[in-house]
């Protein structure tokens, strides 16, 4: 299986750069991509940059070019409510574009991608690969995931967003590459852990965000095993 791997930040992806995987290419333009085999699976694991629209378009790439078969992306996320810990794991089933909205012009329900066939602003994830997951790994904390192009850092300001999109965790890239991948119609599978805790920011963030990426790669090296 061709599996496309996006991370946007390099010390997201530093723990899964050491894996002693059969490294076949590395490009440098336009995005760093890192081509293994491991097993009978091709991985291409690409930096994409921090957003929405880099990890848009480095999934486009990645589908265009290399013809990818299954998306994974993983990395670091803001918890924005007190239940998460840090370096929990976190499977998204929901995701929230939490600054699309066309809801004056369109007559719907706010953030909500009705041109895509949506009723509501929580989009779902559910596929097969989603349910491997959640029956193998009984730790994974399932989640609801607000997408945007901000850093959420303020206290109020999460249980503000947790209370208006029925949200978990936030992060800055899953709905960039979940709607490439959706109109691609290539399933996507969202793995994300806990580096800053609903009572901190952006300096929790900074020391842990490597390590909460760590906790994520474990998970994904038995799901690769299990493909």
């Amino acid at each position: 299986m061709k599996i496309g791997l996006v991370v946007a930040c390099l010390d997201e992806l530093e723990e899964f750069l050491k894996l002693n995987f059969k490294l076949l290419k590395k490009e440098g333009f336009p995005f760093s991509l890192y081509e293994y085999e491991y097993g009978k699976h091709h991985l291409f694991v690409i930096l994409s940059g921090v957003g929405e629209i880099s990890a848009s378009i480095a999934t486009q790439y990645l589908i265009t070019k290399h013809g990818i078969e299954l998306i994974i992306n993983y990395g670091a996320s803001g918890a924005l409510k007190p239940h998460l810990q840090l370096f929990n794991v976190c499977l998204v089933k929901n995701i929230v574009d939490g600054e699309f909205d066309t809801s004056l012009i369109d007559h719907c329900e706010k953030n909500t991608h009705i041109e895509l066939g949506f009723d509501h602003y929580l989009m779902s994830t559910h596929n097969k690969y989603y349910d491997l997951i959640k029956n193998s790994f009984s730790d994974i904390k399932e989640v609801n995931c607000l997408s945007s192009n901000k850093f959420i850092d303020r206290e109020e300001d999460k249980l503000r967003l947790a209370n208006d999109f029925n949200s978990d965790i936030c992060e800055m890239e899953a709905c960039g590459i979940y709607l490439a991948a959706l109109k691609n119609k290539v399933p996507a599978i969202f793995l994300k852990g806990v580096s800053d805790s609903f009572n901190e920011g952006a300096n929790e963030y900074e020391s842990f965000s490597s390590k909460a990426a760590s906790g994520v790669v474990q998970v994904l090296l038995k799901l690769l095993n299990s493909l």
